[in-house]
């Protein structure tokens, strides 16, 4: 069960008041959950959550010119997916190209860390290549 709906933070967090929830002027919102990013992160990763209303995500763009390329880059570039045929390593090769030259290229960023997904996936549970704990 995702922890977030347990039947214990839904009945803590339907007694917070809306004020300790949302700001209006700033037009903030899960005010609780920043403040907890806050309290055990460092600021470095607090920076790289998005302030503008889109729900509470992580600017791909920053999180990839920081960490998100040199990560997706070590673990793809001799994949195990590419080497099986499941994903074109072409295709793969060209999505990096286009990130590199728009560096804005969201949609390409997203699809790179779903990529990276796909890969520890599969070494965990098809391949078994790698171990739950080599994950951590």
């Amino acid at each position: 069960m995702a922890p977030l709906l347990s039947n214990d933070v839904i009945g803590l967090s339907i007694k917070i008041p809306p004020a300790m929830k949302y700001e209006y002027p700033t037009n903030k919102g899960k005010l609780q959950l920043r403040e907890i990013l806050k309290r055990n992160t460092s600021s470095e990763v607090n920076n790289l959550i998005e302030d503008k209303k889109m729900g509470f995500s992580v600017d791909l763009t920053k999180f990839w010119i920081k960490y998100g390329k040199e990560i997706v880059t070590s673990n793809l570039d001799k994949a195990r997916i590419f080497d099986d045929n499941i994903i074109n390593r072409d295709w793969y090769i060209k999505s990096l190209n286009r990130i590199n030259k728009d560096r804005y290229a969201v949609r390409d960023i997203s699809k790179m860390l779903q990529v990276l997904s796909l890969e520890i996936w599969y070494k965990l549970f098809v391949t078994s290549e790698i171990t739950e704990k080599s994950c951590l």
